[in-house]
């Protein structure tokens, strides 16, 4: 799909970063959520738990629990700083976090069930970045995590909860639990949003990026399309031959809206492309170990110099999880990414991406989120939301170590940059202090 297609329901990054920062309609005094303010209440019926569970007379406050009890999801200090943390099940798969002045805040209390799969950094970023907003907004949403661990048994669970306790929203955070959530709650009850997948249109969910869904789902994507991430490499690359896709094969979402386009595009463009393909989410290294060597000889075989071949991040768990590894590996051959967090501080990073970046996404998300709850739209008739233009991450460190030159208009439009030393100087579009 072409870009122009996509920035009809797109935001920019200017935009992402003004609806953070500004208050606007969405402040507690809006007479859009004017209301009862919400106390401290009992802790089981907000949580949909018996009366017996923490005791009838437990607050919020009182069942606080250490972050450490969450095992599946990494909580920043500035989210400990503002919310409490409460532990629903004996099983640590349900939490909830609670505004900390939710006593104080004006306007209607409303509650999100975000729906995981399993553990994983991009998540966190993306998490962090809608509670820092919903704080900065000051709105009294509660937000419960709920991780099915990708069973269809604990996900109909976790959907006949949300239903039973009559959540404003349920959010499926990754391609997973969204391809989980669309499979199984299309239709459903309750107003749906995805808050982090890599392609509604190539995933099959949406017509294209410009329509709703007609359901009660809507989408938030960090997909950026291939032909743009092509035109990048092209400018980079002119003359590229070679391009070995490092996935997993455990992620369906990243074989329909990654992998199989960059194949078709690169195809017809008359570029060889190779699987650097591994089985395990959890230990991949010793596949990688294997597979990354023997792309090096392939390529090599069409590119005795290697100058013409480049290695391309995709964004499964096991990649995600093995960058340090795959830039070892890698070795002079540059290594693309589909996420600006994977280039990052020190050696252990990609060269160059072209994505969005996680903290972008969260505002996206915050406001479709804060749109349902608040302002009357309906998942049905929202388009995707996509963050436009995507942002770019550089490596200068990795760019010296490999000798590749970076084009200027690159570090120009870049948000993130790391230096020669490989420390930030540029983050999110702004200058590092100190840097």
């Amino acid at each position: 799909m072409a870009a122009s297609e996509r920035a009809i329901g797109s935001l920019s990054r200017r935009q992402l970063l003004l609806a953070s920062l500004t208050v606007g309609a969405l402040a507690g005094a809006s007479p859009l959520i004017a209301g009862a303010t919400a106390a401290a209440r009992p802790l089981a019926p907000l949580l949909g738990g018996t009366p017996t569970q923490f005791g009838a007379d437990r607050t919020l406050a009182d069942a606080a629990v250490s972050p450490s009890a969450l095992k599946w999801v990494v909580l920043a200090p500035q989210t400990l700083a503002n919310w409490t943390l409460t532990q629903d099940t004996a099983d640590g798969n349900r939490f909830t976090l609670t505004p900390k002045k939710l006593g104080s805040l004006s306007g209607t209390p409303k509650r999100v069930l975000v729906l995981y799969t399993k553990p994983l950094s991009s998540f966190d970023d993306t998490l962090t970045a809608i509670l820092g907003v919903l704080t900065d907004k000051q709105v009294p949403v509660t937000v419960t995590l709920l991780n099915f661990e990708q069973k269809d048994n604990l996900l109909k669970a976790g959907l006949a909860y949300g239903e039973a306790q009559k959540f404003d929203l349920l959010a499926p955070m990754g391609s997973e639990a969204t391809q989980s959530v669309h499979d199984a709650y299309q239709g459903g009850a309750l107003p749906t949003l995805s808050l982090f997948t890599k392609d509604p249109v190539l995933q099959g969910y949406l017509k294209d990026f410009n329509t709703g869904s007609g359901t009660n789902l809507a989408y938030c994507t960090n997909a950026v399309p291939i032909e743009e991430q092509m035109t990048y490499l092209r400018e980079l690359k002119a003359d590229v031959r070679n391009i070995a896709v490092l996935y997993s094969d455990t992620s369906r979402s990243t074989l329909e809206a990654q992998v199989t386009p960059l194949k078709a595009l690169a195809t017809q463009q008359g570029i060889n492309v190779l699987d650097v393909v591994v089985h395990s989410d959890t230990n991949p290294a010793p596949e990688f170990n294997v597979a990354v060597p023997q792309a090096i000889t392939a390529m090599a075989a069409s590119d005795p110099g290697l100058q013409r071949s480049v290695f391309w991040a995709t964004g499964t768990t096991a990649v995600i999880n093995s960058i340090d590894l795959l830039s070892q590996l890698c070795g002079t051959v540059p290594m693309l990414s589909v996420y600006p967090e994977l280039v990052k501080e020190g050696p252990g990073s990609a060269i160059l991406s072209v994505g969005v970046a996680n903290v972008n996404l969260g505002l996206l998300d915050t406001n479709y989120m804060l749109d349902i709850l608040y302002n009357g739209k309906k998942p049905a008739t929202m388009q995707a939301g996509v963050v436009s233009p995507p942002d770019l991450a550089i490596s200068f460190m990795k760019s010296r170590q490999i000798g590749l030159e970076i084009p200027f208009s690159f570090f120009e439009n870049a948000g993130y940059v790391y230096d020669h030393n490989g420390k930030v100087v540029r983050s999110n579009g702004q200058t590092v202090a100190g840097a």
